[in-house]
């Protein structure tokens, strides 16, 4: 059965890709060697994350360019894989994500 998520979009910053305790990933910065981005499962779940992890879901979210988009999961876990995220039309925001040389491992050319 296919499944729907949301996907956080920074202008500057790409696709969230996902946290570790001390570190965000975005496609367009730290995202290198990855292969999938998280989603969430309602709009409402992603601005609670953002209000825990990132400082907060600003109220003016369009002109500090922060936006939800929706993609099919398509991987275990709620993950969204690149097909899914170019199937969304997001394919421009994957930044490190879409450069195949860096799977090996992590930020590796």
């Amino acid at each position: 059965m296919e499944r729907t998520g949301y996907v956080l979009l920074h202008r500057s910053l790409g696709l969230y890709v996902g946290r570790s305790p001390a570190l965000s990933y975005w496609s367009k910065l730290n995202g290198a060697g990855r292969i999938a981005v998280a989603t969430f499962p309602t709009e409402a779940k992603a601005r609670w994350h953002v209000d825990l992890w990132e400082g907060g879901w600003p109220e003016d979210h369009d002109s500090v360019g922060l936006s939800l988009h929706p993609v099919v999961v398509d991987l275990p876990d709620g993950w969204a894989s690149l097909a899914a995220l170019k199937a969304a039309g997001l394919e421009e925001h994957l930044g490190e994500l879409a450069h195949q040389g860096w799977r090996a491992a992590p930020g590796q050319c």
